[in-house]
């Protein structure tokens, strides 16, 4: 009974804690999840720009500092 209990109280804490700390942290990566999506929309936007070319060249800077510089520059 007494190996019971101190498994409980070796284990157990740790585990509602974890609990706790997963169920408190699961709205946050939604967020981050969602905040992400609206990230990659808007880069889709800008990287689908006239101007921008969608595959980069060897040695070319990456199209996302090109579609901002061409942003930037109209």
């Amino acid at each position: 009974m007494d190996d019971i209990l101190m498994k409980i109280a070796n284990y157990g804490f740790p585990m509602v804690v974890a609990v706790f700390l997963l169920v408190r942290i699961e709205s946050k990566l939604e967020a981050l999840t969602d905040a992400i999506s609206r990230l990659e929309q808007v880069l889709n936007v800008y990287l689908r720009m006239p101007n921008a070319e969608t595959v980069p060249a060897a040695g070319d800077p990456p199209v996302v500092s090109r579609v901002v510089a061409t942003a930037v520059e109209h």
